[in-house]
């Protein structure tokens, strides 16, 4: 079974711009509280478990044996392979280090001296193939897909929040993979509505996104300074009830913004910058390996030396841009020469879009 899927514009821009905030959000060491990085922690990671459950595709007939096989080998290479090397090539390199790193919970990452970043990698791995899974229930059951999904959404929601803590963390990050299904679902749910509303014209994608904006800027204005830090990959959510509502609409914010970017261009008509954001985007996965240590050791606290502000916001986004430029240079070269470091196999798999 293998579909081409096509690319989905606006989703491309959404992974560009919440990959930049995953940069500006480790611009500050892991105890920094800064304004603006617990406002990008409240939405970042769950938007991009969302945009993976919207490129999710549902399969009627199912998967046959030879197509569960080509499934998990197309996600290794775009994901467990990068992982390893990844992680092994940042770590402290030690046979500890190489068990913790098999492992792949948070805290067995951080304590092989490696990237804790790559913790998304073994996560989304694991939510993809229990989205499958979720999937194959509604086949069965025979009620619509995305309205399944919708109403199957709190239960690994439910287990993930309520499974007991373990001193090591869950193996393969299990208990936050299934936090993240939770969002994967709700995402594939609002796929038929976001594919409808980005029909509409203009006028409605700009109350879409001045609504968005609203619904999240409120959240954050009456929290102030009292909001948290929110962790999903320790699953440090804080108020359960803010955590899925600034999740919502941050993530809501950002796809509607941009469907605006994306709205007025077509296959004939995109500008050098809109692809040059598309591409950004497409090369999520690069740009996550390669950002740090980069970043947060040599840029930022080069920037420092010459006088800029450590909690300042320009830091983090002049510090980020840079960064960027390195990544782009980096992912070029390994794409020509390793591209299965970056999850693409040299015969022609892939990356799935999701990673």
């Amino acid at each position: 079974m293998n579909i081409k899927k096509e690319r989905i514009d606006y989703l491309d821009i959404a992974k560009a711009f919440a990959i930049f905030l995953v940069m500006m959000g480790h611009t500050g060491s892991p105890d920094t509280m800064f304004l603006y990085r617990r406002i990008i922690y409240s939405f970042h990671m769950p938007l991009f478990f969302m945009i993976s459950g919207i490129v999710s595709e549902f399969h009627p007939k199912g998967y046959s044996k030879e197509d569960w096989k080509e499934f998990l080998k197309k996600n290794a290479y775009a994901l467990i392979i990068p992982y390893f090397f990844w992680a092994i090539l940042y770590s402290k390199f030690s046979y500890t280090g190489v068990v913790q790193i098999i492992y792949g919970s948070w805290k067995t990452i951080n304590d092989s001296g490696s990237v804790l970043a790559l913790w998304y990698l073994v996560c989304l791995f694991v939510v993809r193939i229990e989205m499958e899974g979720v999937l194959s229930i509604a086949r069965k059951v025979k009620i619509d897909s995305h309205l399944f999904a919708a109403l199957f959404s709190p239960i690994p929601f439910t287990i993930g929040i309520l499974l007991p803590n373990l001193k090591t963390g869950y193996p393969w990050q299990l208990d936050v993979s299934l936090v993240a299904l939770g969002f994967l679902l709700l995402g594939y749910a609002s796929k038929p509505l976001l594919k409808a509303f980005f029909r509409k014209g203009i006028l409605f994608h700009l109350f879409f996104f001045a609504i968005s904006m609203a619904l999240f800027a409120s959240g954050i204005l009456y929290k102030g300074d009292d909001l948290e830090l929110m962790m999903l990959l320790k699953l440090k959510l804080g108020n359960l009830f803010w955590f899925f509502y600034l999740a919502l609409t941050g993530s809501a914010v950002l796809i509607s913004f941009s469907m605006l970017i994306a709205k007025p261009f077509n296959e004939k008509s995109k500008p050098k910058w809109y692809n040059g954001i598309i591409w950004i985007g497409r090369n999520t996965l690069g740009i996550l390996v390669l950002h740090k240590p980069l970043l947060p050791e040599v840029i930022v606290p080069a920037l420092i030396k010459i006088g800029m502000d450590e909690a300042s916001i320009i830091t983090s986004i002049t510090g980020s841009l840079i960064t960027l430029l390195y990544t782009v240079i980096g992912i070029i070269l390994i794409r020509k020469y390793i591209p299965v470091l970056l999850g693409l196999h040299p015969s022609g798999y892939a990356q799935p879009k999701h990673s």
